[in-house]
């Protein structure tokens, strides 16, 4: 029976809780994803045949009461994957369960004995393996694929049959209710990102302090992963987080010049998270601090300015946010840096070379940023001070790199060349009269 309505898996679930067992199998896919999309769902009461297509329902949480009944066994192979879907799609782990090659190793079976081999060597059937490689997503499915389906639950209740009457004889039917309490726990269904760490490869090779900042990193990747819904290797591999563990950590210092001298994005996310726990605190504070400068054409999506739907700005917004950076004096330590260094504390350094060329190639000019990605092509904010004044000039998608910094160039000549300073007044001298103040605030 295929099943793609709300109401024909009621259906079936009602007549389901009137059978004691039930065999459970899930087609999924993962390779893409953190969370297994789960594609198609084969069930096999003692009379029955259901695969349901999730793509059609709108809860699968009406199974429910067949999946928590104390009255009907639920039968997998291998179940582990299939638990941890049904946990996330029902909010409920299926119990009692038995597992069929968990209890294959009781009887002399091999460890992780495969579903087909295992109904080759209990029942003497040979299953088809001409759709193993389906991609299970696809609609419609061919009635060769749903038959493949189908038998990875057809047979189970069989197989269960002659394990149980093994089991039994043998005396050790008891002995594999541990592990099948074990698989019934929510618990392990549950990502705790802070201990994720224990079951990274070549963790025992980190010495004490290295296994704390191993915790850290993949706790964040954990958590990235989720949040974007990719595979956690996507972001770091496990060799990755060690290998970066193994070496020293590096200082605000550092950090500070990586992103300002060599516009290291890594170092930007670095900062966000030890500044404000995580870059999504980051940027919610980037746009907090934003509207304070009355940046009404910003909006943050990530702290690195990388191309992300909703990210966008203005000229007039960037020159804006650079006169705010450019008024702490700390900034300008690192942004007239030309060639410099990180030592990384294992033989390893980096060379750093400032992405600013102007800071070479314009007199005055001592610091600004640059950018460039496909979508807001060359860009910079640039500032140079000549005579005790200041200036700024923004360019925003310049066809190249070069010509950026040619525009810039133009514009900081044309401010030099036409305005100057001129003080009115010296700090804390007293001016007599009253003077005409436009598009100023009162003090009462």
């Amino acid at each position: 029976m295929y099943i793609d309505n709300q109401a024909d898996l009621k259906s079936f679930v009602k007549r389901a809780l009137k059978s004691p067992i039930l065999a459970i199998d899930t087609e999924f896919l993962r390779e893409k994803t953190y969370f297994p999309k789960l594609c198609l769902l084969q069930m096999q009461t003692q009379d029955e045949t259901a695969i349901v297509d999730p793509f059609c329902i709108d809860d699968l949480r009406v199974l429910n009461p067949l999946l928590e009944s104390e009255e009907v066994l639920k039968l997998f192979h291998a179940g582990t994957q299939d638990l941890e879907i049904l946990y996330a799609e029902c909010g409920v782990v299926p119990h009692p369960i038995f597992d069929t090659q968990v209890a294959a190793t009781l009887l002399g079976h091999t460890q992780q004995i495969g579903y087909g081999a295992l109904v080759s060597s209990t029942l003497g059937v040979n299953l088809k393996k001409a759709d193993s490689y389906t991609d299970w997503s696809r609609r419609p499915l061919s009635q060769s694929q749903l038959e493949y389906a189908a038998d990875d639950v057809i047979f189970l209740p069989r197989v269960y049959d002659k394990m149980a009457q093994q089991l039994e004889k043998l005396g050790r039917t008891k002995w594999l209710d541990p592990d099948f309490r074990a698989m019934e726990d929510p618990e392990r269904y549950t990502v705790h990102p802070e201990t994720r760490f224990r079951r990274l490869k070549r963790v025992n090779q980190l010495k004490p302090r290295q296994l704390s900042a191993a915790r850290e990193l993949a706790a964040w990747r954990e958590r990235r992963a989720m949040k974007l819904n990719i595979p956690r290797k996507w972001i770091m591999s496990d060799e990755q987080i060690v290998e970066a563990c193994r070496r020293e950590a590096q200082t605000i210092d550092v950090l500070l010049k990586s992103m300002i001298v060599g516009s290291a994005n890594d170092a930007a996310v670095a900062l966000a998270e030890v500044l404000y726990g995580s870059e999504e605190l980051c940027v919610a504070q980037m746009n907090a601090r934003a509207a304070e400068l009355g940046m009404d054409g910003t909006h943050f999506v990530n702290c690195t300015g990388l191309p992300a739907e909703g990210q966008h700005t203005t000229a007039r917004d960037v020159a804006r946010m650079s006169m705010a950076v450019f008024r702490h004096p700390i900034y300008f330590e690192y942004s007239g840096i030309w060639l410099d260094e990180v030592d990384h504390g294992d033989g390893r350094v980096t060379q750093l070379t400032n992405t600013n060329k102007l800071i070479r190639l314009y007199d005055g000019c001592d610091g600004g940023k640059t950018g460039s990605t496909n979508e807001a092509g060359y860009c910079i904010s640039a500032t140079a001070r000549r005579s005790g004044m200041r200036l700024i000039a923004v360019v925003l998608g310049a066809p190249s790199g070069d010509e950026r910094f040619d525009i810039a160039k133009e514009m900081f000549d044309y401010g030099f060349a036409n305005y100057r300073l001129y003080p009115v007044a010296q700090r804390g001298a007293r001016v007599r009269g009253r003077l005409p103040v436009t598009c100023g605030d009162s003090d009462s």
